[in-house]
Parts: structure tokens; C-alpha cells; sequence
């Protein structure tokens, strides 16, 4: 029985050891996944000013007032990074597909030029303008589609059914359109200088002209996302509803103006009260309160003066209600017309209550405000942060 279960034991160590070589084998011979670098549209955050020139801001950068040839730049770049990749990357930048159509753009200066106009010039229409705009080009491309719906979802193929966007503004300020014969001046845009003649230019037009993309490189060329694709095509579709946002009359969280501006005129009244008191510590331009004073204690006093109770829920880590739970002190009111009311049944009116706003917005208006007045940290009851009392931690009840 002994030599039984060794010999049972062997084969299961056998075994996995044959199970861990084919899941190496398999890791080993899976393609590795490229990684692919999506270069960020440039007309991300792109506004037209009065002016002419153009404002930039998103994350990565905030411009004021760039021109209009600094923008024509950008996009060129943007459109020859995409030229120079070895396949056309899917709408989501997740990976290359087996389309090339982008690589036609390589070494085609004046039609670059054509396209950076065109992509300007759409991104100057109003909103409504470019879903009219879009949307008749997504339904021409579903007419002309060969495709079936199987090859469609399998995302295997992909059909070239869209026309390069070209400027015929810049076209024809360059003399590029008209014939060849009747060219007798120079080109009006300063960006006409290129090293072709009018029938090499004429050939490259043309050529871009009868050119179709993918619909990936489309929407990457005039930086259409997921969500208006999505919307653009269910109009398509004939459903003309208005897609609704899920936070979609929800009530915006903010905080109190009127609440804000008083705790203000407070934390002002009590900075002008303490910063030349001989009470306070000082360390360069910071200065600490006197022990009496704490955060938490002011709230309070400043919710009372308000009308409010504020209520704790958690006594040990000091940690209050909501602002809508607080309870009103006697003699204040919600409204003029409770107060008034009270008033004439003869009880006792304070007036009405004012708005006030939570403790974590009340110390980061302190904060934000005062941030050379501070407060002196306590553990337990009457002990202070320093070296000879306490461990080091400040209280929460402070």
C-alpha cells in the first residue's frame, strides 16, 4: 500500500510538472501584442478667438493667443506622426489594423497642408454644423458599404469609404485647382512655397481627391470620440432621440456662495483680531491661535451664530451629520414666511436661519483662505503636541 501511494504521488508530480511546460510553451509562442503610441489630436481644447488666433487649453497645456500658422503646424505634425506608422490604428488606440491607407500622406507636403485647412475649418463650425457635416458623410459611407453585418462585428476587414478632408479654400488660393497653362503668379498663402511644379501639384491633388480612408483614420482626422460616433450613428439609424446623460438632472454638488463669503468676513475678522497678539506663536509669516481657539469649536460657534446645532455622529473621532440633518436653535426659522407665522401665534422669533456649509468644506475654506493661521494641535484634554507631552499625533477632536 505504501509503494502504492508513492507511486501515485510520483505521477501527480509528473503531471504537473507537464502541465507547467505546456502553459510555458503556449506563453512562449502567444505573439506579443505591440504597443501602440497614439499622438494626441491637436485640436484637443481648441478655441477661436475674436482676433483670429487661437486659445489651447486642455491638460497637457494652456496657450493664449497662438496663430493661426503655430495651429496649421501642429495639425501637420499630427497628420504625418499618423502617415508614418506602420498600419492605421483602430478608433479606441488599442492596436494597428490591417489597413495602410494613412501612408499615402508620406512625403505629400501640399496635400498635408490641404488637410490641416480643412481640419481648421471644421473645427470653426458651430457644434450643430458638425454633426450635419458628419452625419451625411457616415451615411454615404453605409450606402456605398459592402460589407456585411457578420464581416462588420468580426473587425477582421475594413473598407476605405472616406474622402480625405480638403481645404478648396487653400486650393484655390494656391492656383493649384486651375489649369496648369493659366498659372502666370506666385501663390498667395505663404504656405505655397513647395518644390513641385504645377503638374506634379496638380497630379498629388488629384490623386488625394479619389484617396479614401478607413473609418478609424477618419475619426482620428477630425477627432470624433467614441460617444459622438455613437450618437451620430444612431441618428443614422433614424433615432433621433436625445441621448441623456446619466448624471442628467442630478443636483449639481457646490458649495455655498453666500455661506462661503460670511465665513470669510468671520476667519477675516478673527486673522485681523490675533495677528499682532502677543497670545499667538509666530514662525515666519505663520502664527498659531491660542489654545482656546480650535477649528472644530469655531464651526460650532459659527453654525450657532447661523441658527444651526450641529450634530456630532461620532463623538470619539469628532465627526459630524450632514449639513440638511443639523437641528435649528429655538427662535430660528427655515423661512420669513415660518418666521412671520411664529410671530403672529406669539412665539418666540430670532430671525431666519442662514445657510451654512459642512466642516470638511468649512477647513478648506480655512485653509484656502488662512493658511498662515493655524491651531494648536491637543491629545486629550488639556496635553499639547510638543516634547514633553503627548505622542506626536494630532487630535481629531481639535
Amino acid at each position: 500500500v505504501r509503494a502504492a501511494i508513492v507511486q501515485r504521488q510520483q505521477q501527480q508530480a509528473m503531471r504537473q510538472q507537464y502541465i507547467i511546460r505546456l502553459q510555458q510553451e503556449k506563453e512562449a509562442n502567444k505573439p506579443q501584442t505591440e504597443k501602440v503610441e497614439t499622438p494626441k489630436h491637436p485640436m484637443v481644447g481648441l478655441s477661436k478667438r475674436e482676433d483670429g488666433n487661437y486659445n489651447i487649453v486642455n491638460q497637457r497645456e494652456t496657450l493664449k493667443n497662438v496663430p493661426k500658422t503655430e495651429v496649421i503646424s501642429r495639425i501637420q505634425t499630427f497628420i504625418e506622426s499618423l502617415s508614418q506608422n506602420k498600419a492605421c490604428i483602430d478608433k479606441f488606440g488599442r492596436r494597428y489594423t490591417s489597413c495602410t491607407c494613412m501612408q499615402f500622406l508620406q512625403n505629400k507636403p501640399l496635400v498635408q497642408l490641404a488637410m490641416c485647412h480643412a481640419i481648421l475649418e471644421y473645427s470653426d463650425m458651430t457644434h450643430v454644423q458638425k454633426k450635419h457635416h458628419n452625419v451625411e458623410r457616415l451615411r454615404y459611407a453605409k450606402m456605398v458599404s459592402k460589407m456585411t453585418p457578420r464581416e462588420r462585428q468580426s473587425k477582421k476587414k475594413t473598407e476605405q469609404l472616406f474622402a480625405l478632408p480638403l481645404s478648396y479654400r487653400y486650393l484655390e488660393n494656391n492656383r493649384v485647382i486651375v489649369d496648369a497653362s493659366s498659372v502666370t503668379e506666385t501663390a498667395v498663402d505663404d504656405d505655397s512655397s513647395h518644390p513641385l511644379s504645377s503638374q506634379e501639384q496638380q497630379q498629388q491633388i488629384s490623386e488625394a481627391f479619389s484617396h479614401r480612408v478607413c473609418e478609424a483614420s477618419w475619426l482620428r482626422l477630425l477627432n470624433i470620440g467614441h460617444h459622438a460616433e455613437k450618437v451620430h450613428k444612431q441618428y443614422i439609424a433614424g433615432n433621433l432621440s436625445i441621448i441623456t446623460h446619466q448624471n442628467t438632472g442630478k443636483k449639481r454638488k457646490r458649495k455655498a456662495e453666500d455661506a462661503i463669503e460670511d465665513l470669510r468676513a468671520s476667519l477675516q475678522a478673527l486673522h485681523d483680531e490675533y495677528i499682532n497678539s502677543s497670545e499667538c506663536n509666530r514662525k515666519g509669516d505663520e502664527f498659531t491661535l491660542p489654545v482656546s481657539i480650535s477649528k472644530r469649536n469655531y464651526y460650532e460657534s459659527w453654525c450657532r451664530e447661523k441658527g444651526w446645532e450641529p450634530i456630532k455622529v461620532d463623538t470619539a473621532n469628532g465627526q459630524y451629520a450632514k449639513v440638511k440633518d443639523f437641528e435649528l436653535l429655538d427662535g430660528y426659522y427655515k423661512t420669513e414666511e415660518l418666521a412671520s407665522l411664529a410671530e403672529a401665534e406669539g412665539r418666540h422669533v430670532v430671525g431666519v436661519a442662514k445657510e451654512v456649509i459642512s466642516f470638511a468644506n468649512f477647513n478648506s475654506s480655512w485653509n484656502d483662505l488662512f493658511p498662515n493661521m493655524k491651531t494648536q494641535g491637543r491629545i486629550g484634554r488639556g496635553l499639547f503636541i510638543g516634547d514633553s507631552y503627548g505622542s506626536g499625533k494630532w487630535d481629531r477632536n481639535r
